[in-house]
């Protein structure tokens, strides 16, 4: 046994059950798991056997040697400035996961786990294929080995593991070289976040009476396409397809509980809107004509249509948001074009898109550049869900990250300001900045409201297509302590 130093151990979080404090081991109660489908940070369980460690990304550093052409050592900033990120959502389970339910029948050595060991998250980093064959690695080999020796290991000299080359080098395996968590709110995010049910999601109905609030895409519509051809939609504990609760012969969620607060909403001047897919969404198509079938199943679902299996009863949503990560495709084009063709003439709605930072998005970049789209929301590491995009300021939106605000080479508002003036065909988009709302709804990225409505400020001198600032998620930006009014005081002051 080495001697290990406890002494610089960072904080952990307060939801998770501890079965360790040295080294720290904690796990998630399995009744909070089960009502995300990306587990928010701090329900993510920690395994650890030695002290916790954190490192500066500009000087830890990996080396990559044995069984390659060059030796090379890579820092993240410089993998990043190398190689393309890419997103994988991936569940992790310890091998000591269900240990109690084990030990009850034959007795185990090791750490007491419950089932809470288990986690579903989306990691962004670099592809390891893309970093071995920049170094020339030699095809003989049978495994990639990795070794840290970062920190002290209760059993070992290092940390270590291995893949086979075969696997890390494999097209259709995105094995990564992971730098950063990409992590869902939204679905009452402050819920999740704090042991007081205090600021917990409250009905759509109550963000309503906020006159600072005026669009709320209700997500997700999360598969396209499920039994009885019908879709699905998940609005977390607001409304799922959960016992029993769908339409007969389908997975389609009946959620009429919504129908009087969409209208309520509307009735005060909102636009209430639906969106599509989701990190964890099954999105795309086939061909045209089956996008364009698509179209008019949600038009007659959710718009000015008419359909028996109207998940939110007689009220008629104002438009479709697309939230596409996956699939895609020109048919995408053809779905777009399809729903804006039923909706000519009459009541005014909305097409909206959440594009990746990135320019241009994989998934997106062809459609909202062939398709008039009234709004565009661009997404960084952060997706909301239900009351998601509420902009703060009455305008259509764009929604861009703002945490490399201070680093001129990676802040692009100015790549989505050009595109919105020069190849949007809807000329008067605006481009709007989001945030966190408070520091439990993101990892990394919050900063305080003083200082988002400086930037704020600075970004509207510079750029004509400024539109304001976008909170995430409505849960963080009403619970305690921070309140609506003191949020309006800063935006509001921003734009002046």
């Amino acid at each position: 046994m080495y001697p290990m130093d406890y002494s610089s151990e960072p904080s952990h979080s307060e939801l998770l059950t501890i079965q360790g404090d040295q080294p720290f081991n904690a796990e998630a109660p399995v009744a909070s798991l089960v009502e995300f489908n990306l587990t928010p940070e701090e329900l993510v369980y920690c395994r650890n056997h030695g002290p916790v460690r954190e490192f500066d990304d500009e000087t830890y550093s990996i080396v990559i040697k044995g069984g390659v052409e060059k030796e090379q050592q890579w820092t993240v900033p410089k993998l990043k400035e190398t190689f393309l990120t890419v997103q994988v959502v991936a569940a992790l389970q310890c091998a000591g996961n269900r240990r109690n339910e084990m030990g009850a029948i034959k007795s185990v050595s090791g750490v007491g786990w419950d089932s809470g060991v288990i986690a579903n998250c989306k990691w962004g980093g670099v592809r390891l294929r893309d970093v071995l064959g920049h170094a020339g690695v030699q095809q003989g080999n049978s495994h990639v080995c990795f070794a840290s020796y970062a920190t002290l290991c209760q059993d070992d000299d290092y940390y270590g593991s291995s893949i086979t080359l075969e696997r890390a080098m494999d097209l259709n395996c995105d094995a990564l070289l992971a730098f950063e968590l990409a992590l869902y709110y939204g679905q009452n995010s402050y819920g999740a976040t704090h042991s007081s049910t205090d600021g917990s999601q409250r009905t759509l109905s109550d963000y309503c009476q906020d006159d600072t609030i005026n669009v709320i895409p209700l997500a997700f519509l999360t598969v396209f396409f499920s039994e009885g051809g019908l879709p699905e939609i998940d609005l977390a504990s607001t409304c799922n397809n959960l016992n029993g609760n769908v339409f007969p012969g389908t997975k389609l969620a009946k959620c009429l509980d919504l129908a009087d607060d969409i209208r309520a909403c509307q009735a005060r001047g909102k636009i209430v809107t639906i969106s599509l897919g989701g990190a964890t969404g099954v999105a795309g198509f086939s061909s045209e004509e089956q996008a364009q079938q698509f179209a008019e199943t949600v038009w007659n679902l959710f718009l000015g249509g008419d359909s028996d299996t109207r998940p939110f009863g007689d009220a008629v949503l104002d438009g479709v948001d697309l939230d596409v990560e996956s699939g895609g495709g020109d048919g995408m084009i053809a779905f777009a074009r399809h729903l804006r063709q039923l909706s000519k003439g009459g009541r005014k709605y909305y097409l909206t898109a959440a594009p990746q930072c990135p320019f241009p998005d994989a998934y997106l970049g062809n459609v909202i550049s062939a398709v008039g789209f009234d709004a565009v929301y661009i997404q960084c590491k952060y997706i909301i869900a239900l009351g998601r995009a509420f902009s703060i300021l009455p305008a259509l939106t764009i929604l861009l990250k703002f945490n490399n605000y201070d680093n001129p080479s990676a802040w692009n508002y100015g790549v989505w300001d050009h595109w919105a003036k020069t190849t949007s065909p809807n000329k008067k988009v605006k481009v709007y900045i989001g945030a966190p709302a408070a520091e439990s709804a993101a990892g990394v990225g919050y900063v305080p409201a003083e200082t988002l409505g400086a930037i704020a400020r600075e970004t509207r001198a510079k750029y004509s297509s400024f539109g304001g600032i976008m909170l995430w998620d409505a849960s963080q930006a009403y619970g305690k302590p921070f309140t609506p009014m003191r949020w309006r005081r800063i935006y509001m002051s921003s734009l002046r």
